[in-house]
């Protein structure tokens, strides 16, 4: 049969022709951030929220909080590397005429690895400084032992591979090394210091360490960075020997003569069969915060991933470990003694019209004469108790214009003088001379 009524044509597809090959969505879109439609639906969203926010639908006491015992881990990972060191008090008419600082070793690998558990590789390769962190390296650093005899000492870490180059575990440290973490983390106070004191660079600059590479090495990041004040280059020019006296010769002699003589961490710290356990306990606590600011996972039985240690079980061994360390701590004042002797000296007659120094000490050592100046208080802070990375201690002599003088204390950068036993207020009003004196010469300030 022949149609005579023409077919009709299918409508082209929307992808035909050249006016619009966009697909669908994105004219959706388009659309939708017309004014027209964008403002409505923004009224809209606005209204909606503020009737939910009436209705009590969200409650105003639901916070997020965070973990206290992950707060303590990472706080542990490194103290603040700025505060109120060095600065003038308001008011005027003080100047700053000496200051001595107390610190404790940058990050390190631990010193006692975790029992069955030995794999856990800790890096100790040199990190890159920032090109604007100036540094003095023409300075040469000579150790001194306590009888003046001159002392063949590296700065550079220890490793536990081969120290063959290719090799993949060629920068692997050995136990109690300074990471390269702890290294930029001594020069970053080391800026801060030279920042705080570098009116007080000079004559009077005296620099002491525990005879320990990572406090030897520690005290070495501070200098670098400190030693480029104008003043410390009058005072230090290049080629010249920097002395650094050793506080505790605890690796030369007999303990040299012996090539595979046993490390002994914080050896006379913690005294006699109690004391050897307190200290192991202290040390396997510092491994655990290690791996927590290494991002590392915690120990478990070879094999069972069940049996990891948890969060709270790590809380709870670094306590303990704090609460033994006290008893033995607390039966041992003495052991700040030198230490006090040094305070002393920073106001005694025959002190330096200006001067600043050093110490690099273990954090035991340091939690020991922040005993002496704070009593009790120290057992309660679990900061103090255990010291931070590239914690310090600062104590510093101001003078007033008409005569006497003024005493301020920081504890990583934050005034506490009044926490001082017999300062009850903050400098400059806390401390005078007089009363500084009789804190540093009466003993233990439990006694007191």
């Amino acid at each position: 049969l022949e149609r005579t009524t023409p077919l009709a044509m299918p409508a082209l597809p929307l992808s035909s022709g050249t006016r619009d090959q966009r697909p669908w969505y994105a004219s959706a879109a388009k659309i939708a951030c017309r004014p027209s439609v964008l403002l409505p639906g923004a009224f809209i969203a606005a209204l909606s929220m503020i009737l939910w926010l009436r209705e009590g639908l969200v409650d105003p006491n639901i916070s997020m909080a965070e973990d206290p015992d992950l707060v303590r881990f990472s706080d542990f990972c490194g103290a603040p590397l700025d505060g109120a060191e060095g600065a003038s008090p308001q008011g005027g008419g003080l100047a700053l005429v000496g200051a001595a600082v107390f610190f404790n070793h940058g990050d390190i690998s631990p010193v006692l690895d975790w029992p069955g558990d030995s794999g856990v590789e800790w890096d100790c390769a040199p990190q890159v400084m920032p090109r604007y962190w100036r540094r003095n390296e023409g300075v040469r650093f000579q150790v001194l032992g306590v009888d003046g005899a001159r002392l063949e000492r590296s700065f550079t870490p220890d490793f536990a591979g081969d120290g063959q180059s290719g090799d993949s575990n060629e920068y692997r440290c050995a136990r109690g090394q300074l990471t390269g973490i702890g290294f930029r983390q001594m020069a970053g106070l080391g800026r801060h210091l030279a920042e705080a004191y570098a009116e007080l660079m000079g004559p009077g600059f005296e620099v002491r360490s525990l005879d320990e590479k990572r406090l030897l090495a520690s005290v070495v990041g501070v200098l670098i960075t400190l030693l480029t004040t104008p003043q410390a280059h009058q005072a230090f020019k290049e080629g010249d020997e920097l002395i650094i006296r050793a506080l505790r010769n605890a690796t030369s002699a007999a303990a040299d003569e012996e090539a595979h003589a046993p490390p002994t961490p914080l050896g006379g710290f913690f005294d006699g069969a109690a004391g050897a356990e307190t200290r192991t306990g202290f040390l396997l606590a510092d491994h655990l915060l290690a791996r927590w600011c290494h991002q590392k996972s915690w120990p478990c039985r070879q094999g069972d991933e069940q049996s990891c240690l948890s969060v709270q079980r790590v809380a709870s061994l670094v306590a303990a470990s704090e609460r033994h360390a006290a008893e033995s701590l607390a039966s041992q004042p003495a052991h700040s003694e030198e230490l006090v002797s040094q305070l002393a000296a920073l106001g005694g007659p025959g002190a330096p019209h200006r001067g600043l120094a050093l110490s690099g000490v273990e954090g035991p050592l340091l939690t020991s004469l922040l005993l002496r100046l704070f009593g009790d208080e120290v057992f309660k802070d679990p900061a103090m108790m255990r010291p931070p990375y590239a914690s310090r201690l600062s104590v510093e002599r101001w003078q007033l214009a008409e005569g006497g003088y003024y005493w301020r204390v920081l504890w990583n950068g934050v005034d506490v003088t009044h926490k001082v036993t017999g300062c009850s207020s903050q400098f400059p009003a806390g401390c005078d001379d007089a009363t500084m004196r009789r804190v540093l010469q009466s003993g233990d300030a439990r006694t007191r």
